[in-house]
């Protein structure tokens, strides 16, 4: 039997459980905030839409908090440049490379 597929909010394939599958646990999907990867843009293949709940300057870098559908909230890291603005309420495109996922059971 093949192990079921790790799907994103949107649906979209994004990886599958292996051998730390178990249907009876429950799994948290951890990722470094710098490989969160947002964009203004509609959100294409494996993109997921969110929207901008806070924004905090840490000297050279930006931490933007994400809410997603689910209502969980992920936080993006980005560079703090002029260039690049996120506000709060804006909706935004969140993709989150398969190979940042790290599994772990709770």
């Amino acid at each position: 039997m093949d192990p079921p597929m790790l799907r994103d909010a949107g649906g979209a394939s994004i990886g599958m459980f292996r051998k730390l599958y178990n249907s009876a646990r429950i799994f948290e999907i951890c990722v470094r905030p710098e490989s969160v990867e947002i964009s203004s843009d509609a959100p294409g293949v494996g993109a997921m839409p969110g929207r901008v709940a806070d924004v905090v300057t840490l000297g050279a870098f930006r931490h933007v908090v994400l809410t997603i559908a689910s209502g969980d909230r992920i936080i993006s890291a980005c560079p703090n440049r002029p260039d690049i603005a996120f506000v709060r309420g804006q909706e935004i495109s969140v993709s989150i490379p398969p190979e940042a996922c790290v599994l772990f059971a709770r």
